[in-house]
């Protein structure tokens, strides 16, 4: 990907928080934020590369997800995306 695509997908991520009006959409999108903050640096420390430990607690945090109801199925993040376009 280049530079320019980069830039123009990272505009339209932008724009779409913008036009986020609810509380709800703000918070999930904050949760969401800060989850691939936290991949990113674990991506720094070892690119594609996870310890057993590192995977377990992934799975944990996954399966914590599900039980509390924060997720969303995949239909619902086609249709939410495909709101903005």
């Amino acid at each position: 990907m280049t530079v320019l695509e980069l830039q123009k997908r990272k505009s339209w991520a932008l724009e779409v928080l913008q036009t986020c009006n609810s509380e709800e959409a703000v918070s999930y999108m904050e949760a969401l934020a800060c989850k691939l903050i936290r991949m990113e640096k674990q991506e720094l420390k070892r690119p594609n590369c996870f310890t057993l430990e590192e995977v377990k607690e992934m799975l944990k945090e996954t399966n914590r997800d599900k039980e509390n109801g924060i997720f969303v199925s995949e239909q619902e993040m086609r249709d939410f995306f495909q709101s903005f376009r």
